[in-house]
This record gives structure tokens, C-alpha cells and sequence, in this order.
């Protein structure tokens, strides 16, 4: 019963996603990660609720990038609202908020608005933003690499090694996960045909390329 009481006092007091969406990106940081560490927020974009819980709404922040390493490193945030019953969606309130690190190769013009990677399973910039740097210059041709090749869909990928550098400097990689002692990128965009380059940092030369449809949900 107290338990349950200082749950909807919490909600009380939660900021509304009407209230957020009123305010500036840097400001609707402020109210929404009260509490939390965090960085100015330069953006704030709605996800698509297909696939959420009914009555739940998202918005994802995004923190100022801060140069490092020769890289650029983010934060972006998920923050999650809810609704009762019969309440508009304005009216949903805040429940959740939680971060991701995202890394991305900074340009002529320092670091940019987008093409961000996100780092999972604990892996730090550190450890990201070489294994980037490499997957940038497989893309260029500018890395010595042995190539083992793989594709589930009729896209030619595999077709030559001129075509494979070709097509691999046209995808934008979107998650770098460590597995089994490799570094495993997922090129392409989340939910669609996922293109996976894997290599070992100990032998960078020696790289799997694979492409396959996803299941569906």
C-alpha cells in the first residue's frame, strides 16, 4: 500500500510529454533528466510508437557531442511516457529515462549532427573509435583485408572485391557490438537487411562480411 502511494506521487510529479514538447530541445532535457548526469540536449526527435505498449510514447534526446580521440562521443537518451485510460497523449507522463553511447569519425567540420554508432555491451569510445576508424577505411580501400563474404538476399554483395569496398562505403554502420573477441558492426538501418562486418582487433586484416534479412517481430 505505501509502495503503491509513493508510486502515484511519483507520477504526480512527473513531467508531462505536452509539457517537454513545449520547450526547447536543451530544455526539455533539463526537465526530463532531472536527477540524472547528463550534458546539454541539442535534440529531440518522437519514435515511432508501432510496437510500443498501448498508451506509451517516446522521445529520444540527444546530448551535445564532445570531441575525443581523434572521435566524436554522445549521449543519446530514451525516455519513455505513459497514459491512463481515456488521456490524451499530451497528457502522458514521464516513467522512464535511461542512455546509450553513441560514437561517429569527426569531419572537416568537427563533430556532426548525425551518423552516430551506438556501442553495446559495455564497450567504451575508446575501444569503439579505432575499430570505426578501421571500418571506415575497409570502406575505402584503404585497409589490407581478406574478405570472407556472405549474402542472403540477391544484392550482389559478394560479387567482387571492387564491389564489396563499393557497397560497404555506401552503408552507414548504426551498432558496434562486442562478440567472441571480435568487433561486429551492423551496417544499413535498424528493422531492415542488416549487413554485419566482424573482425578481430588482433588480426584487423581478416574480415567477415554477412547479409541477411531479419526475422520479423
Amino acid at each position: 500500500m505505501i509502495l503503491s502511494a509513493a508510486l502515484a506521487l511519483m507520477l504526480q510529479a512527473a513531467p508531462t510529454l505536452a509539457a517537454a514538447d513545449s520547450r526547447s530541445p536543451e530544455a526539455a532535457g533539463e526537465l526530463l533528466l532531472t536527477g540524472k548526469a547528463h550534458g546539454p540536449v541539442v535534440a529531440m526527435v518522437a519514435l515511432d510508437d508501432r510496437g510500443l505498449p498501448p498508451g506509451t510514447s517516446e522521445r529520444q534526446l540527444f546530448e551535445r557531442p564532445v570531441a575525443e580521440a581523434g572521435g566524436c562521443v554522445r549521449k543519446r537518451w530514451t525516455v519513455t511516457f505513459a497514459r491512463e485510460p481515456g488521456e490524451t497523449e499530451g497528457a502522458a507522463k514521464r516513467i522512464n529515462a535511461w542512455s546509450g553511447t553513441e560514437i561517429a569519425l569527426a569531419g572537416p567540420a568537427g563533430c556532426p549532427a548525425d551518423g552516430y554508432v551506438r556501442l553495446n555491451l559495455g564497450l567504451t569510445p575508446a575501444q569503439g573509435l579505432p575499430a570505426l576508424k578501421h571500418l571506415d577505411a575497409l570502406g575505402r580501400g584503404e585497409a589490407k583485408a581478406s574478405f570472407t563474404c556472405t549474402d542472403q538476399t540477391a544484392s550482389d554483395l559478394c560479387g567482387d572485391p571492387k564491389t564489396l569496398h563499393q557497397k560497404l562505403a555506401r552503408l552507414s554502420a548504426w551498432a558496434l557490438t562486442p562478440r567472441d573477441g571480435q568487433m561486429v558492426f551492423w551496417l544499413g538501418a535498424p528493422g531492415q537487411t542488416v549487413t554485419e562486418v566482424r573482425y578481430a582487433p588482433a588480426r584487423p586484416e581478416r574480415v567477415a562480411v554477412e547479409r541477411r534479412i531479419p526475422p520479423p517481430f
